[in-house]
């Protein structure tokens, strides 16, 4: 055979193995059954290959730690704040003050509890001692873009909660039964946060949506309410631990991006939220399904998509420097929120013709 003719039969040999990588091979002479497809589809040889992307193991394990179950229990949760409050928290060195917004609205948390009137969970919540708020979520990107049009500033605070914390969660329905669990998992009884409420930390809030209140409609979204600044173990910002919590959403910013570039996210949304937020994780879960798992709140501005991640880039870009500040909170149950002052004596004045 001279060398032309090999060279030709190795040019044929190539292009026979390209074509068999490129297509499924055609049924074999012997008459063996047909090759067929992971979907049970018969594949010939004029099937067209379909190139489909590939997982992104980085989005999906980045995914897992945003989970946020109806069960779950943080021991580290995350706040944002701005400039003017952090001065005062430094000042004070207290951070769970407010009991009501600065504008002096009802928070969608306080209207559940007032309309609660028979409830003795719902009662002890309204008690002084645990009166004060401060709205947090396990992980920071959950909230950076805020709610609607209201963000809630440019600093991230870090909270750990001390290890004999009890976790709150409040049921939707009036009148159902409050669970409460430690920093363990383990629930615990009502009656025993009832006496000892000193432990109780926090409450896991998820409001519905699609029901009128004071301030309009609102969607459904999930909060942790901390209410007692005395299970706080440590108050933190600008620390390696918050520059590692700003990073690690940096990252989750460019899995998204990729993800929703490969159509990763595509599909119809979740029917319902709140059942998906209340609901067990199933193994065979879609990628966008476990997306909304992480979600804190269920607005359109969150759905997945090319300007949602531009959005989360530029935020997170235009973080200023996060000041370093720690705080171990003081503060003792009973003194929680002080004591209103007492109500001022006035005494009856005399009166002098017209200048009464």
């Amino acid at each position: 055979m001279r060398h032309g003719e090999k060279l030709g039969i190795a040019l044929v040999l190539v292009a026979g193995c390209a074509r068999t990588q490129a297509r499924p091979p055609a049924t074999g002479a012997q008459g063996g059954a047909p090759p067929v497809s992971t979907a049970g589809e018969t594949l010939t040889p004029e099937t067209e290959v379909v190139q489909v992307a590939a997982p992104d193991s980085e989005f999906e394990a980045l995914l897992s730690e945003h989970a946020v179950g109806a069960d779950h229990v943080p021991r580290v949760l995350y706040t944002w704040t701005n400039r003017t409050q952090t001065r005062a928290i430094e000042a004070d060195k207290r951070f769970i003050t407010k009991t009501a917004r600065d504008d002096g609205r009802r928070a969608l948390f306080e209207q559940v509890l007032d309309a609660r009137t028979k409830d003795p969970v719902a009662q002890l919540l309204k008690r002084r001692e645990l009166s004060a708020r401060r709205f947090t979520w396990p992980h920071a990107f959950g909230t950076i873009l805020g709610l609607g049009d209201e963000r809630y500033g440019d600093r991230l605070m870090r909270v750990r909660l001390k290890p004999d914390s009890i976790i709150g969660y409040m049921p939707q329905e009036a009148g159902a039964e409050w669970v409460f669990r430690d920093m363990q998992g383990n629930e615990r009884e009502t009656a025993t946060v009832l006496r000892h409420p000193e432990r109780l930390a926090a409450v896991m809030h998820l409001w519905p949506g699609h029901a009128r209140n004071q301030q309009g409609t609102h969607e459904p979204f999930r909060e942790f309410v901390l209410v007692n600044e005395s299970q706080v173990e440590k108050l933190e910002m600008g620390t390696p631990e918050v520059a590692e919590e700003i990073a690690r959403m940096a990252k989750f910013a460019g899995a998204l991006r990729r993800a929703v570039k490969n159509g990763l996210l595509d599909g119809p949304v979740s029917t319902d939220l709140v059942e998906l937020w209340t609901s067990r994780s199933s193994g065979d879960e879609s990628m966008r399904d476990r997306y909304f798992r992480g979600l804190a709140f269920g607005s359109s501005g969150y759905r997945p998509s090319t300007e949602l991640v531009d959005l989360l880039d530029r935020a997170i870009r235009e973080l200023p420097k996060q000041e370093k500040f720690e705080l171990v909170p003081r503060v003792k149950f009973a003194e929680q929120v002080p004591e209103p002052p007492p109500p001022r004596k006035t005494v009856p004045r005399k009166c002098w013709g017209t200048f009464c």
